[in-house]
């Protein structure tokens, strides 16, 4: 697993307090795990710091929220 964290986004605006997302991969494409923001080379114009996931590596209040949600699932 990896995370990111999101610098500049892809229409030229600095993040403003960035946080640590969980990266999911979809289509080929690189995603923010919250809200599908794209990013990669080739992708879009975002600046950004990708790293692999290191246990509570996650800041972004959003992600942690759907990362819970998701493990909440019984199968």
């Amino acid at each position: 697993m990896e995370r990111v964290k999101i610098l500049v986004h892809e229409d030229g605006e600095n993040a403003k307090n960035p946080k640590w997302h969980l990266v999911e991969q979809r289509s080929g494409t690189y995603e923010t795990f919250c809200q599908g923001e794209v990013f990669g080379y080739g992708q879009s114009a975002a600046e950004y710091i990708r790293e692999q996931l290191k246990k509570g590596g996650i800041t972004c209040p959003n992600c942690i929220t759907r990362i819970k949600w998701v493990k909440s699932i019984k199968l």
